[in-house]
């Protein structure tokens, strides 16, 4: 099929998402290219977010609601997925938005030869002032066949083993995806963890592919929400982050484990030290004492098991921190990580 009459389906998960989802519908009924599909996927919502979409989907018959008792985000989108009809794929969240342009530029520079395109993104704090975020320094590589940069190069990097920039390249958005890849595979979002599901299904996607096409280009608007729910349970969960993250490395673990090398086995690590760092940024305000011992103990395991695998990949930064949790030093550690989360905070970055 030629790249220009190629249907794109738009996976939408919501729940109570009244203040931002008429933006994000707007974002794709204004795309350039008109061949399209919007799947909503509420997920219980209780607010009037079922009413807004309903209202689009009134006038625009591209646009489809389906509605499902609260089940978690991952649950919402696996059920966009299987109703997608569309040979690309692509998902927005709820509060985020697309470039005028997203979709032609996908179909521009899509061929069947390819399994995923990836592209650059903008942040957007709440003050508004939009961040360009690029994924690699050059401004086209192609991973995987015929290409200069292995699908390790890829996988390794949205695993956090490599960090070329400060961009988010393991979330599911700012990408365009083969969909008969997708569900041949029977690719889906672990609907058992709450943080980091995202990266845990594109990592495993990534390993079915062969060829990916990355470009220099902005193609998603990625708003900074810290009134999600996610980040609600990051920020005040602490017992139940502990569980996640637990979970996502075993997901990591038994996915990196079929590679068999030295080189994959040290990337699982720098995994876990990424969990640790997520634990400490919560610790450094967590004021309950069994909590904060919970926190701190398994910190402390972990960093004794990373310490062995630590390699040119870690900052200075975060071989610090590493001897510092291996040697116990919390009280010092909250005080570094909490100065830098009022800093961030300030400053409005991620």
């Amino acid at each position: 099929m030629k790249p220009q009459k190629l249907k794109i389906s738009v996976v939408l998960p919501v729940y109570n998402g009244e203040k931002y989802i008429i933006r994000s519908v707007e974002s794709v009924q204004a795309q350039s290219y008109y061949n399209w599909e919007l799947i909503v996927v509420d997920d219980g919502s209780a607010d009037s977010t079922p009413r807004i979409v309903q209202d689009f989907v009134k006038t625009d018959a591209r646009i489809r609601l389906i509605r499902q008792k609260n089940q978690g985000v991952s649950a919402a989108r696996n059920r966009g997925i299987k109703e997608a009809s569309g040979e690309l794929l692509m998902f927005l969240d709820a509060d985020d938005w697309f470039e005028k342009t997203a979709l032609e530029t996908v179909i521009r520079n899509w061929d069947d030869s390819m399994q995923m395109l990836l592209f650059d993104y903008y942040d957007v704090p709440a003050n508004g002032k939009r961040q360009y975020r690029k994924h690699f320094k050059e401004n086209k590589i192609t991973f995987g066949t015929d290409g200069g940069y292995s699908m390790d190069k890829l996988i390794l990097t949205m695993s956090g083993f490599y960090q070329e920039s400060k961009s988010v390249i393991s979330g599911p958005w700012g990408k365009a995806w083969k969909t008969s890849l997708i569900k041949n595979s029977c690719l889906a979002f672990p609907e058992d963890v709450f943080y980091r599901e995202d990266q845990i299904f594109c990592i495993n996607a990534s390993m079915e592919m062969e060829k990916v096409l990355y470009l220099s280009v902005p193609v998603y608007n990625y708003y900074i929400n810290t009134g999600s729910v996610t980040h609600a349970t990051y920020c005040e969960d602490g017992e139940r982050l502990i569980s996640n993250i637990t979970d996502c490395n075993h997901y990591i673990r038994k996915f990196f484990a079929s590679r068999k090398t030295a080189l994959y086995e040290n990337a699982y690590y720098k995994y876990v030290f990424d969990g640790v760092k997520v634990i400490l940024w919560w610790l450094a305000e967590e004021e309950e004492k069994d909590r904060k011992k919970q926190g701190r103990d398994y910190c402390y395991t972990q960093a004794k098991q990373v310490g062995a695998h630590v390699c040119e990949t870690y900052s200075m930064v975060d071989k610090v921190l590493l001897r510092l949790c291996e040697k116990q030093c919390f009280r010092l550690i909250d005080i570094v990580v909490g100065t830098r989360k009022k800093i961030k905070r300030l400053l409005h970055i991620r």
